[in-house]
């Protein structure tokens, strides 16, 4: 079984998928070394954050000439050959880091994380987090206008429809009105996907599954869409006029799609019929370790998720009147209104081999972090704890040229533990300028 960032094993990754002998192992050198230089379709690689992808090879080969598979899980289709990559550390971590805003953990069962299950579970907890962040505000309703013609106004009076009307009768008066409407292709792909997923989870109440407001608003949904409605197609949902907060149901419509088209189910014949999914473990790390720091502050320090809510430049021109170099640390740790930390996480392993980190470019974007809040005395990487040992956290704090400090962290997977970890390293921040101790 593949998992994200391990080595492949070549011998029996060649005879699971290209036969037995020398030939075999060729070819599969030759598929893994196209694959590393394959760059995906927007919609085959899952964004929690919707941000622009920064894509990063599926496999790729270290200085050694051993293959690694790269940071994504799930299901891919290329050149003819399907392939799944499974999370290295468990579904289990998956389940729980994926932001579903109070989502209710389902049992892991066995037959869940294997085969089409695998790819099925995946594809519905995705489809959770996107219903979960889209129904948190409103419903799916599209605006429809309506004309009305009687002796009373409702909404605007047509002017020009009642002038033509009052030829006939001058007790007319044409008004537009506009309601909102629920029932309109993007309710109607949900709550079908809704009911694709059931299927495929029989045993399991869906709804259980989601916070109770969510519920609620699938239910409203689920009340008002025959079941054995026609799927819109992809034109249709673009089409409809959702509002400002509706806006939101948009990917979830995308992903429904995908469901009802039963994408990345199937071993395909033909690269055009081939189907892709697959979620960057790395923005499961970076939730991780959010929570983490988040449950480690105490209440007058505000952890702020930098790559969604900063907004910070490396240069301003000699006006003042341009910004050039967008800074955006993962996590910007803010006290009376002053940062006193920043920090990225890392979903690499810390190691003394050449292809471990910390990378240059990682170092240099961490020192231009620390020029742009130089108030900050350290910044901090956040590593998963791979189970190798180094001299590099070990090394901690490691100084640059202006004395501030860079960290290198290795925190465990289990939530609890990583709190405690962050508390005992960081207990002189909450109050003075970031001051981290030797690392354990």
């Amino acid at each position: 079984m593949l998992k994200d960032c391990s080595v492949i094993d070549i011998d029996k990754f060649s005879s699971a998928n290209f036969g037995k002998g020398q030939g075999a192992v060729e070819s599969a050198i030759r598929w893994l070394r196209n694959l590393s230089g394959h760059v995906f379709e927007e919609g085959e690689i899952f964004q929690l954050k919707g941000l622009r992808i920064d894509h990063e090879p599926i496999v790729y080969s270290d200085p050694n000439g051993t293959w690694w598979t790269g940071r994504y899980i799930g299901t891919l289709f290329f050149e003819g050959r399907s392939i799944e990559i499974h999370p290295r550390f468990g579904m289990e971590f998956v389940v729980t880091n994926i932001p579903l805003n109070n989502f209710i953990p389902v049992n892991i069962e066995a037959n869940l994380i294997s085969g089409t299950k695998f790819i099925h579970f995946l594809q519905a907890l995705l489809w959770l987090s996107l219903l979960s962040k889209a129904a948190r505000h409103a419903l799916p309703t599209v605006r429809i206008e309506q004309t009305q013609n009687a002796t009373v106004v409702k909404g605007k009076i047509d002017v020009r429809g009642t002038i033509k009307c009052r030829v006939k009768d001058k007790s007319s008066i044409v008004s537009v009105f506009s309601y909102k409407n629920i029932k309109n292709p993007v309710s109607t792909i949900v709550v079908l996907a809704y009911f694709e997923i059931k299927k495929w989870f029989p045993e399991h109440k869906l709804m259980h599954w989601m916070p109770e407001v969510v519920s609620l608003r699938m239910q409203q949904m689920i009340d008002v869409i025959p079941r054995r409605s026609y799927t819109p197609t992809q034109q249709e949902i673009k089409k409809a006029r959702l509002g400002s907060l509706a806006a939101a149901y948009m990917p979830l419509a995308r992903l429904s799609f995908d469901i009802l088209n039963n994408k990345g189910m199937e071993n395909k014949k033909s690269d055009k019929t081939g189907q892709t999914l697959l979620l960057d473990v790395a923005e499961l790390w970076e939730v991780f370790v959010l929570d983490a720091l988040r449950a480690a502050v105490p209440p007058l320090v505000n952890v702020m998720h930098g790559t969604v809510e900063g907004d910070s430049y490396l240069l301003t021109n000699r006006e003042g009147t341009h910004s050039l170099g967008k800074l955006l640390p993962d996590y910007i740790l803010q006290k009376d209104d002053r940062a006193v930390a920043i920090a990225d996480a890392k979903y690499k392993r810390l190691g003394d081999a050449p292809w471990m980190s910390p990378k240059r470019d990682d170092l240099y974007q961490m020192t231009s972090y620390l020029s742009r809040f130089s108030e900050c005395r350290a910044g901090s990487f956040y590593y998963p704890d791979w189970g190798d040992d180094c001299h590099v956290s070990q090394g901690n704090p490691w100084y640059l040229n202006s004395s501030q400090e860079i960290n290198f962290i290795v925190l465990p997977i289990d939530k609890h533990q990583a709190v405690l970890k962050i508390q005992s390293l960081h207990e002189a921040v909450w109050k003075k300028p970031l001051e981290i101790k030797r690392a354990l």
